[in-house]
């Protein structure tokens, strides 16, 4: 009885962990082709930070970049990217048969990702409403300085979100290194390397980079950073899928 017990409680571990991959898998295929519309939307390179209101205001105003974006970018792009950290954590803590230390730290970051990206969202949200509401909006000096403060505490929440990433992408690397539920060599190379550009390079251009194209959440910036991570992401995604669809 114990052992036919213990070999239905297997059983529907492994369903549980197929059926999570298999989640993780879709969520890590949309957020690369969501980043790519949400640009689309916008000129590309979008302004920098010393642009300035009105080339910060114009850019959100053209084909409703910034109500487009804002969704697209939270909703799919942050969302995505997310729920993929969760749910592998997930799967690695309930391998352990206990929380676990990386477990613990990618849903941790994972959770700070979504909320400072959200942030970011809702301070470039209001470029669109403002500005298609209020016809007359960014006429004066005033409204111009504004909106590039908003602009600037976008690109900072931003910014500070993409570098959330870096230690759930560490974690991650650790706790597949002791139980490989990832292909081992793209999530050796691929997180490690997503780590160092989404922490180590923003970190740098934060620091040392303050204008210019590669300045904080500039378009070259996010390209290097979240970009290579999407990417790493869309192919873990497509290995799991297919790993889990003869089951």
């Amino acid at each position: 009885m114990s052992s036919d017990s213990s070999t239905a409680r297997l059983a529907r571990l492994e369903e549980q962990h197929h059926r999570h991959l298999r989640w993780a898998g879709y969520w890590a295929l949309s957020p690369l082709v969501a980043f790519i519309a949400a640009t689309a939307f916008g000129r590309i390179p979008w302004p920098n930070v010393e642009a300035g209101g009105r080339a910060q205001l114009d850019y959100g105003l053209r084909n409703h970049a910034a109500e487009w974006q804002s969704v697209l970018w939270y909703v799919v792009v942050t969302g995505g990217v997310g729920m993929f950290l969760i749910l592998i954590a997930v799967i690695y803590m309930r391998r352990a048969g206990h929380p676990t230390m990386p477990g613990i730290t990618m849903v941790t970051f994972a959770g700070l990702w979504m909320a400072l990206e959200g942030a970011s969202c809702a301070a470039f949200l209001p470029f669109g409403l403002m500005g298609r509401g209020y016809p007359d909006f960014g006429r004066t000096q005033s409204q111009l300085d504004v909106i590039a403060g908003m602009w600037d505490l976008s690109q900072v929440l931003a910014t500070f979100g993409c570098m959330a990433l870096g230690p759930a992408l560490i974690a991650l690397f650790i706790a597949n290194r002791a139980d490989p539920v990832l292909p081992v060599t793209l999530t050796n190379w691929g997180a490690s390397t997503g780590a160092a550009l989404a922490l180590g390079f923003n970190i740098c251009s934060s620091l040392f980079i303050t204008t210019g194209p590669l300045a904080p959440a500039s378009f070259a910036t996010a390209v290097l950073s979240y970009a290579s991570v999407l990417l790493w992401m869309t192919a873990v995604g497509a290995v799991l899928l297919n790993r889990t669809r003869t089951r």
